[in-house]
């Protein structure tokens, strides 16, 4: 299939290399939580590329490698300036999905209704922010076909427009606002790249000032003071059940254990409409807790009154559901650069639990990691209190 011209606003991979070197250093540096685990890791100096449904780059993803030569975690950068931060996110942990195989179960899975097909080119696109698939485009006889199959189960991707259906497809660049809103965060991204451009190469990890980030992550309970992070990270246990792991994972830390499933006849979740509706959330939560939580929504406010409402419920010591378009995950700390050293990508930050990719063991999810708050897509978050 034709490919589309080359962005302007594309960023080559000798920038995204310096971001994703400086983000590393900065995290460790900065000590977030679960960074020590990749400190003594070194910067792959090639990413796997990521494309959009659109065609463009979207994202670089370089892997964090320890002396044995094993992924530890990922940075994520941004192969986009509309995208409005050089940084999307870091891993410290191995991801759940690799390209190799994701390409070799998209054509089992190709085969399995197309046997005679032929496989004409393949890419790893991002199909629902952050869930990637491998992109095949294929023939048989005289028909040229594309199809898109999720990378950690090689199952066909579908395309629905409801909010609700939580296993579909959509162009990720093709959400965001154009016009002014674009030229302002191309304009951030081309700032912060200039900045870094200035840094001498191999910048060393060095000390911070004792005010250089505020960081906060719930506890196990709300009565464990100083306690490790306490919920469970499950990984959803079907493609469309991103809401019911969420939840498993949300009411586990208020002390309700439930399956997946049983989560999933509470809120009414089904194959046929590929998840679980607003309405089947918030009763589905109310029942499942005898009427002793409450979910609400802070309804798209501002991003500044968004961030702040993480701090607040993380520092009560609330993990709080987070929405991207189409996919649920779960907030469970933040983190803020306070003093302006450094701070070129880590700003601020979400950590972040999430049940993708899927995996029919749910003690076997994907890699948590720290998500840039200026480009992440969230569209709202779920607020849980006692009734």
């Amino acid at each position: 299939m034709p490919r589309p011209a080359v962005s302007p606003n594309a960023i080559g991979q000798q920038s995204t290399l310096a971001v994703a070197t400086l983000a590393h250093q900065e995290m460790v540096a900065a000590d977030l939580h679960g960074m020590d685990a990749v400190g003594a890791a070194t910067v792959a100096p090639a990413p796997t590329v990521i494309f959009d449904l659109n065609g463009q780059q979207l994202f670089h993803d370089y892997s964090l490698v320890d002396a044995a030569g094993a992924v530890v975690g990922t940075v994520r950068t941004a192969a986009n300036r509309v995208l409005g931060a050089p940084l999307i996110s870091v891993s410290h942990a191995a991801p759940g999905w690799d390209g190799a195989s994701a390409v070799r179960m998209a054509t089992e899975s190709m085969h399995a209704t197309a046997p005679q097909a032929t496989v004409t080119s393949s890419r790893l696109v991002c199909y629902a922010y952050p869930k990637i698939g491998a992109e095949l485009t294929y023939t048989v006889g005289r028909k040229t076909a594309t199809e898109v199959f999720d990378a950690s189960n090689g199952a066909v991707v579908g395309t629905a427009a409801k909010d609700s259906h939580q296993f579909t497809r959509y162009a990720l660049l093709g959400t965001l606002k154009t016009g002014a809103a674009a030229a302002a965060r191309v304009k951030a991204s081309r700032t912060a790249e200039a900045q870094i451009a200035k840094l001498p190469t191999g910048i060393p990890i060095r000390p911070l000032p004792i005010n250089y980030t505020r960081q906060g992550l719930v506890n196990l309970s709300p009565y464990c003071a100083g306690s490790v992070i306490g919920l469970t990270h499950y990984a959803q246990i079907t493609n469309y059940f991103c809401v019911d792991a969420s939840a498993q994972m949300l009411l586990e830390h208020y002390g309700w254990n439930y399956t997946q499933n049983q989560i999933a006849v509470a809120m009414g979740t089904t194959a046929a409409q590929g998840g679980t509706s607003g309405a089947g959330l918030t009763t589905g939560f109310k029942s499942l807790t005898d009427n002793t939580l409450l979910l609400t929504f802070d309804n798209g406010a501002s991003r500044a009154q968004q961030f702040a409402d993480v701090v607040t419920e993380v520092s009560a010591n609330r993990p709080l559901f987070t929405q991207v378009p189409h996919h649920y995950r779960v907030c469970v700390g933040y983190s803020e650069v306070i003093s302006g050293i450094l701070g070129l990508v880590t700003n601020q930050m979400l950590y972040i639990y999430d049940p993708w990719p899927w995996n029919a063991d749910l003690c076997k999810p994907g890699a948590p990691y720290w998500e840039t708050w200026a480009s992440s897509p969230v569209m709202w978050f779920g607020i849980v209190h006692h009734a």
